[in-house]
């Protein structure tokens, strides 16, 4: 009767922390992120500002234990232009949870990044994130930062 009676403890134990732990685990939920090509503004052609500034957050983003991004470099083949719209409806398609695009705006050696973090599901915009920089001699240290500004939204 004793052996039955601690095994029966035992096993009401691992429930409960079954229980709290898969609770615990779904408050902390892994969100799946689509980052999506960012505009550029300025006087000059800057398509490899495009390109490694997509790369650079990416890889950032992906040193997050709680965020996957979703592959997206065949978006930045694209030509047309990128709407909140068609954006959302890409990150649907794509099954993420939240969305990322903005612009990159240069004035001589001056660069303002801007995000909108988009969640797909509702099409709420949250706060946006962004930074300015005196020039793009270290786009990594730049894409540590937007990706901190992104994360505290």
């Amino acid at each position: 009767m004793t052996i039955n009676k601690k095994l029966y403890g035992v096993l009401l134990t691992c429930l409960f922390l079954t229980f709290f732990l898969a609770t615990r685990v779904s408050a902390q939920e892994i969100k799946k992120i689509a980052v999506m090509p960012f505009e550029i503004y300025s006087k000059s052609d800057n398509t490899t500002i495009r390109k490694t500034l997509f790369q650079k957050l990416t890889e950032e983003l992906k040193k997050e234990k709680l965020v996957y991004v979703l592959p997206t470099d065949e978006l930045l083949a694209r030509t047309e232009k990128l709407t909140e719209k068609n954006a959302i409806a890409t990150g649907k398609s794509l099954g993420a949870d939240f969305i990322i695009m903005g612009s990159v705006t240069q004035f001589g050696e001056a660069i303002s990044i801007d995000t909108r973090i988009i969640n797909v599901q509702t099409a709420a915009v949250l706060p946006s994130a962004s930074v300015q920089e005196k020039g793009l001699s270290d786009i990594g240290q730049i894409a540590t930062k937007l990706k901190t500004e992104i994360l505290t939204r």
